[in-house]
């Protein structure tokens, strides 16, 4: 999926179907959240690495081939 699309699959489509007006944008007004992957830096899932309270996931041990670097939440790191 080229990263145009993606953005529109996981962020304007979204937050519009979901009447969220400050989300899903980038641009004067709207909230600033973003998040950067890096493409091409393949990895295994591990249990340690999960950054979420349930350490469980159906990922562990599957080979991905990208990887979330930094979230960004109305503008806080």
């Amino acid at each position: 999926v080229p990263p145009s699309r993606a953005a529109v699959l996981m962020g304007s489509a979204p937050a519009a179907r979901l009447g969220l007006a400050a989300k899903g944008r980038l641009e004067p007004g709207a909230d600033a959240d973003l998040t950067l992957v890096r493409m091409d830096d393949p990895w295994v899932v591990r249990e340690q690495d999960l950054e979420y309270r349930h350490r469980h996931s159906a990922f562990t041990g599957m080979r991905l081939t990208a990887r979330v670097v930094r979230t960004i939440l109305r503008g806080v790191t």
